[in-house]
């Protein structure tokens, strides 16, 4: 990793001292995007050393704080990393051109929980080559809506390229078949290879490239060059003078094209009447051959050119291809001239010999007919067949294999093949940067028409600053005199003492050369050769001048632009100099060339329709025009036509300028390049996996989403020269800049929506004390860190260890999962336990059909013995090392089964490690709701008053939560709970003889003091025993009746007995009432009874109040505790005895004792008793 300085900076050059720079960083880790803790889970335990969560929950809802789904769109730009001049741009960290990248944001919540990537085709953007001279960085903005559970997000991207490499190609070679091969040296041989694309970086120099065309290697030279360089044909015998022939004993100059003596594409034969280099001998004779062509072939040539010599003909402008001789004949008796046969056809290659092959523009202006066949170059058709007439322009050269494969500049070298390319080729050889130019040649130029000097050319029209034939030619306003630097042609053609002076020059229209339509085209000066083009002295075709503008786009060649790089530059005369011109240092592109060849005419009469002057042709037979268009318009004038050497002083030069021809380096500058082009390896793309990769820039919703946001992320160095590198020294097989160091992806397969997975488990990486490892929170989705159980069994609600094994309690079944080993099973179906690195191994479900429905909350464990309920089954069950059993139906199984079923609620179970029980509370609020269960009797020993909300034992000590405070029981006052007090009790059923109606007379019990009876109950009557008599270390006393009320009177009962409706009744004074009975009153009835009244509709039972005096025929009561009793009609009367003191016993088949302690002191009892009679 490389580190910023502390003032943010990043340093220029680095020392690596270890080339293992991948060794520090866990692999898990660069796969740790971000801890997948669940957002809840129902339940948790460790185990193996992890933490474990089953039932979880996990992912996010795409929703927005407006409820409409998150569909992220991205406004992606490249911007210029660095500010101009800024110290921190020798970082040079930049965006890897040629590549497409896609974004995608990943959102979090506040805990660091992520979605997967988020993506949208807005997110994609490609960078081109353009960008490679930059030093760019990306800036994003997210304008759509953040979900509403986000905090921060970050963003991601997919670049799924390999690793790419640069290569220096020194040296470039073409072939003639449209090939190019580049020299690179042999320490890149690894980085490019067959079938690769490339694509040129930098051109020569420290420039960028201008091309973004990319090329395909197509074959890859490792043990030498190619063979066209390791053994190529060169050129062993150049002639001086080379002339084709008419025919075989027909030794005059060829001109035109013919079948048979020059090449033509479909022949094979040619006649030559000359080839010979000067000073060798001639075939006949062997004197010595000086200039004469007369004296035809030399021996050397001759000898040269037996059955499978290979030639070519060459021009200035280019060459043919190779052809082979099959045969060839001399004729000794004419001069030596000889004929060949080639094995070869000719093809279309040999049309460059020809001035126009493809159609012919030179006229015969006598009789306006067309010549017969194309003229070769520096030939003239009107000298076709005369002798010593062809003044050169086409030789054929002999060339010849010579090996060079050893060659120095081959050696450390491979070579790969790419297809030609002229951009390519002029990118290579600097031609888009004017610096490159190289000077042809230099030639004199001056505006005399009649000096005749071989090799020499005067200006003929135009040379106009800013202006152009379009502008001053003849029949437009503008018409400008040549001799002003225009295209004026009517007058001056010859000098003024010259026969048939102001007939005008021959660019005039009238005189048919050209048209005035070409010269719209906006020529800017016309030259003229001083003698005919054809000239034997002259030999204007080998001047550079004539090759450049025969190259350059012409009517010759139908205006073919692939050569349209030959510029010029001007120099000042000595007059120009004088009259103080400015000097013109700027290079003029050649763009168009007009030629043609000037016929005499002879005509009656001059233009001007005057008599002409004696019998002389308007014109000089074959000099060449040339007109000559640029790129821009003239800055400087040139001179003109007429401009001369001064009048009286012959051979001065003052009215002489120069023009010098210049070209872009040619193939063989290619060779050797001292500041060498730079290719590229573009890559191949990596299977298209949707493999983000994470960006260092964490980044708020609440300040930056929907702003811009700057990333620093890059994955190249860039030279802003094109060139960029992300490998170490740029070397093959070395570390690159990475993608990133942490991958995403996107979800395909399903939605990605929040999800309960209610079947799953999922662990933490492991915990070691020992080693102090604690990697509990990372939870690295890449790895297997989950498990599916069956979902038959319903989902998990509880988790728990035992002997390392983790049990899964489903709402259907139990499961046991073994950890860090797996099960074999045997074809009997028995189980091999075997070690093995799966966290979560085999899920092997206990055999029984018991569950934990959805009530976790009623586990408890105690060593090896678990407990739960099971609702849906109506029970309660011990998980036991014997398995599962229904410990409910120990006596209680009615119980559970009506108290679960009715409990929607929670259902808490903890263990009581004081008195080893379970205690499960069926109900959330019902009173004594909580019931225990003890392994020493292996049943339900009692119910308790306090219903908590979980419960646990630590260290022998039992605590339970209420109102989520923790409390520890057994210790403090007995009987409060939850700062509540709570009275104990104990219930006894007596039930002797329980088919005989008994009379339960006394209570007895054993144990300590302090026990009170809080009620006795019979199914016929309530009774008290209000304390006991200790005698002989027991407890009793006489159950006495309970004191009725109006509420609870039981007219069935003995103590209750009627009087009958009383006759009258009358004031007994103040709140006495006396009745009056027609029937005698009842003899057991006495003071202090109660008596009631019937309501004759309604026959509710009204307490009147305590009798105070009886008679034997009334009753006086007292109604002062209650409200005066109606005086009519007349009611019903019946009295109640007070049970209490009247009663002896209670009445009944069973009766019910309740026990209780009201002390906090601790109480034992043994047992309950009470003495009873059989009722008659």
């Amino acid at each position: 990793t490389i580190k910023r300085a502390s003032n943010g900076t990043i340093a220029s050059t680095f020392t690596v001292k270890d080339d293992q720079i991948f060794k520090t960083l866990p692999s898990n880790q660069l796969l740790r995007l971000f801890d997948n803790v669940p957002k809840k889970a129902l339940a948790q335990e460790i185990t193996a050393n992890r933490l474990i969560y089953g039932n979880y929950t996990e992912n996010f809802n795409l929703i927005d704080s407006n409820g409409a789904d998150v569909k992220p769109v991205f406004e992606i730009e490249l911007k210029n990393r660095y500010n101009p001049g800024s110290s921190n741009r020798d970082e040079r960290q930049s965006i890897k051109s040629k590549r497409t990248y896609q974004f995608g944001i990943v959102y979090m919540d506040e805990f660091g929980r992520q979605t997967p990537v988020l993506t949208d085709d807005s997110g994609i953007i490609k960078v081109d080559q353009e960008s490679a001279s930059f030093m760019t960085q990306f800036t994003v903005k997210t304008t759509s809506d953040a979900p509403a559970f986000a905090n921060s997000y970050k963003y991601f991207i997919k670049e799924i390229s390999s690793t790419t490499h640069n290569f220096i190609g020194d040296s470039f070679y073409q072939d003639k078949e449209g090939f190019i091969y580049i020299a690179v040296p042999s320490a890149d041989v690894n980085k490019v290879d067959v079938n690769d694309t490339i694509v040129l970086k930098k051109k020569r120099g420290n420039n960028v490239s201008d091309i973004t065309e990319e090329f395909k290697v197509l074959d890859k030279f490792t043990t030498g060059p190619p063979p066209f360089l390791a053994k190529p044909l060169k050129e062993i015998y150049v002639p001086d003078i080379f002339v084709f022939s008419k025919n075989l004993e027909q030794d005059r100059d060829q001109h035109l094209l013919k079948p048979g003596s020059t090449p033509v594409p479909g022949r094979n034969r040619v006649t030559i009447s000359a080839m010979f280099q000067f000073r060798e001998n001639k075939v006949q004779g062997g004197s010595v051959i000086n200039s004469d062509t007369t004296d035809g072939v030399s021996t050397q040539a001759y000898n040269l050119l037996n059955p499978g010599a290979k030639v070519k003909f060459v021009t200035g402008a280019g060459e043919t291809d190779i052809y082979t001789v099959a045969n060839k004949e001399i004729d000794l008796a004419d001069d030596n001239d000889f004929e060949l046969h080639f094995t070869e056809e000719f093809g279309d290659d040999v049309k460059v010999l020809y001035e126009n092959f493809e159609q012919d523009k030179l006229f015969d202006m006598t009789d306006g007919t067309v010549n017969a066949g194309a003229t070769l170059v520096g030939g003239d058709d009107t000298l076709d067949g005369t002798d010593n007439s062809y003044g050169g322009g086409v030789k054929m050269v002999i060339v010849d294999t010579v090996d060079e494969s050893g060659k120095e500049e081959y050696q450390g070298k491979f070579f790969i093949k790419i297809k030609n390319n002229s951009t390519l080729l002029q990118e290579l050889k600097g031609e888009e940067d004017l610096n490159n130019l190289q000077v042809l040649s230099t030639i004199s130029l001056d505006g005399d028409q009649t000096d005749n000097d071989p090799r020499q050319f005067h200006m003929y029209g135009g040379g106009l600053a800013n202006s152009d034939s379009s502008i001053t030619r003849n029949g437009v306003v503008g018409a400008t005199s040549p001799d002003d630097g225009g295209f004026d042609g009517s007058t001056n053609h010859l000098a003024s003492n010259q026969n048939n002076y102001g007939e005008g020059q021959s660019y005039l229209a009238a005189r048919g050369f050209i048209t005035n339509d070409e010269l719209d085209n906006g020529y800017h000066f016309a030259i003229r050769t001083d003698l005919a083009f054809a000239n034997v002295t002259a030999n204007y075709a080998t001047l550079p001048l004539i090759t450049g503008l025969e190259e350059s786009p012409s009517n010759k060649n139908l205006y073919n632009t692939d050569n349209d790089d030959v510029y010029l530059r001007f120099d000042r005369s000595r007059a120009q100099v004088a009259a103080g011109n400015a000097i013109d240092n700027q290079l003029y592109k050649i763009i168009r060339v007009y030629k043609y060849l000037e016929r005499g005419v002879t005509v009656s009469a001059q233009l001007d329709g005057s008599a002409k002057v004696g019998s002389q042709q308007d014109f000089n037979d074959g000099q060449a025009v040339y007109l000559i268009k640029l790129d821009k318009q003239l800055a400087q004038n040139l001179i003109f036509n007429g401009d001369k050497e001064t009048a009286g002083n012959p051979g001065n030069a003052d009215n002489v300028m120069q023009i010098s021809v210049l070209k872009f380096r040619k193939e063989d500058e290619l060779i050797g390049i001292p500041e060498p082009p730079i290719f590229e390896v573009l890559p191949k793309d990596d299977t298209d996996i949707d493999i983000y990769f994470e960006t260092q820039e964490v980044f708020t919703v609440s300040s930056n989403h929907g702003n811009d946001n700057v990333l620093s992320y890059y994955n190249c160095f860039t030279f802003e020269n094109g060139v960029e590198s992300l490998t170490i020294r740029d070397d093959f097989n070395t570390p690159a800049i990475g993608k990133g160091v942490r991958v995403s992806t996107v979800f395909e397969d399903k939605p990605y929506i929040e999800e309960t997975l209610k079947n799953n488990l999922i662990f933490s990486q492991i915990y070691n004390g020992k080693n102090a490892i604690n990697r509990l929170n990372q939870f690295i989705i890449a790895e297997d860190i989950t498990k599916e159980i069956n979902p038959d069994y319903g989902s998990i609600q509880l988790l728990h260890t035992r002997y390392n094994d983790v049990i899964a309690y489903c709402e259907n079944k139990v499961v046991k999962i073994l950890t860090n080993k797996d099960a074999l099973f045997n074809a009997d179906g028995n189980v091999n336990i075997t070690s093995n690195k799966a966290v979560l191994g085999q899920a092997m479900p206990y055999n029984s059909n018991y569950g934990i429905s959805t009530n976790p909350e009623s586990f408890a464990a105690y060593t090896h013995r678990s407990y739960f309920t099971d609702k849906k089954r109506g029970v309660v069950v011990r998980h036991s090392m014997d398995g599962m059993e229904e410990i409910s139906g120990y006596g209680m199984k009615d119980f559970f089964r009506d108290a679960l079923a009715a409990n929607n609620g929670l259902m808490v179970g903890s263990y009581d490690v004081r008195k080893h029980q379970y205690n499960i509370s069926t109900h959330e609020s019902n009173a004594n709701s909580t019931v225990s269960f003890s392994e020493s009797i292996n049943g339900w020993v009692s119910k308790k008053s306090f219903i908590p909300e979980a419960g646990f034992s630590l260290e022998n000590k039992y605590f339970t939560f209420k109102n989520g405070h923790i409390f520890e029981h057994h210790v403090g006052t007995r009987n409060t709970f939850y700062g509540s007090a709570t009275t104990p009790f104990v219930e006894f059923l007596l039930n002797t003889a329980p088919a005989n109606m008994k009379n339960f007379r006394t209570l007895n019990y054993e144990g300590d003091s302090g026990w009170t009876c809080a009620s006795i109950v019979t199914d016929q009557q309530d009774g008290v025993v209000s304390s006991f008599i200790e005698k002989e270390n027991k407890y009793f006393n006489y159950i006495k009746g309970v004191a009725e009320t109006q509420s609870t009177i039981d007219t069935k009962a003995y103590n209750i007995q009627g009087v009958g409706d009383w006759a009258s009744n009358a004031s007994g004074g103040g709140n006495l009432r006396v009745y009056t009975f027609a029937n005698a009153v009842p003899q057991d009835l006495q003071i202090g009874d109660d008596l009631y009244y019937v309501h004759p509709s309604s026959s509710a039972n009204t307490r009147i109040g305590p009798v105070t005096a009886i008679t034997s025929t009334t009753i006086t009561v007292d109604f002062t505790s209650t409200s005066s009793p109606p005086s009519s009609p007349a009611y019903f009367i019946f009295y109640v005895k007070n049970a209490e003191w009247q009663t002896s016993g209670l009445l009944g088949y069973f009766a019910t004792v309740k026990m209780q302690n009201t002390s906090t002191d601790s109480k034992e009892i043994y047992s309950v008793g009470s003495e009873i009679s059989i009722s008659s």
